[in-house]
């Protein structure tokens, strides 16, 4: 990802109709799938480094998975972002071409995604593995991550609380006082919707252990479908635990709450 890939958006330059069309309303980043941008709110600033970098790789990760687009039909215009006008011939200069798939997620005729969620609740939990490995690594940030490392330590050490607890947690604001140590812990977001993840991965393994040696395994899986666009696995396995009726049932609860694109975003919480 060059660095000219990613913009850095100052909010109050711009006026709320611009704001609006970027999409950068409710959210600290987006990434662009049409032309593998990054708009990137300025968040930047010392003491918080951590969560503009954690959304930065969560949108790296978005535009480094797969991606695939088809040509728009009359009726998909409205939210097809992509005029690629200068790659076609004269008669066809007014060519759309609307995404199809972006990691898990996939986009019905009307603009809706079916398996958002369950794509933005992977896409997070390869950041927070990218947090765990490298962050430490990265000199710019060794003074907050070592400050929200030492808080953690100190609050397990403590409490004997299980480290596996604390492995999402985004960044701290803590206080020592009287050699204890009280902080406000801000965890990675879409906690629901990586519950329910890690919820679906745990009954897959449950209910194919002669198949699988790990649920690592299982999450494999999924990476493979949103990072390189291999469905198929993931699906062969899905439609052997739950049958075909479970990814009709997923279609019609998406359809209850449609999801118009564009609405790429995320926003560290």
């Amino acid at each position: 990802m060059p660095a000219k890939n990613i913009h850095i958006i100052d909010r109050e330059k711009l006026t709320p109709e611009i704001i609006k069309q970027l999409n950068l309303e409710k959210t600290a980043g987006r990434f662009l799938q049409e032309n593998g941008h990054i708009l990137m709110n300025l968040e930047y600033e010392e003491g918080n480094k951590l969560p503009f970098l954690q959304t930065m790789i969560h949108e790296m990760i978005h535009l480094n998975s797969y991606h695939s687009f088809q040509k728009a039909k009359e009726n998909e215009k409205e939210w097809s972002m992509c005029l690629v006008d200068s790659l076609a011939d004269e008669k066809d200069k007014d060519l759309f071409i609307r995404p199809r798939r972006s990691g898990l997620s996939i986009y019905s005729e009307d603009g809706s995604m079916i398996f958002k969620d369950l794509d933005e609740a992977l896409i997070t939990e390869l950041t927070i593995r990218f947090d765990n490995k490298y962050f430490s690594q990265i000199p710019e940030i060794s003074e907050e991550y070592e400050k929200r490392k030492k808080a953690i330590e100190k609050r397990i050490q403590e409490t004997g609380e299980n480290p596996e607890k604390f492995r999402d947690i985004a960044f701290i604001k803590s206080e020592e006082k009287n050699g204890s140590y009280y902080f406000e812990v801000e965890r990675y977001s879409y906690e629901e919707e990586r519950k329910k993840l890690y919820d679906l991965i745990n009954d897959l393994y449950e209910k194919n252990r002669s198949d699988y040696s790990s649920k690592e395994e299982i999450f494999a899986l999924f990476v493979e479908a949103a990072m390189k666009g291999n469905l198929l696995p993931l699906g062969r396995l899905l439609k052997k635990t739950y049958g075909k009726e479970y990814f009709l049932k997923i279609r019609e609860e998406y359809k209850k709450d449609k999801k118009e694109y564009p609405q790429e975003e995320n926003k560290t919480e």
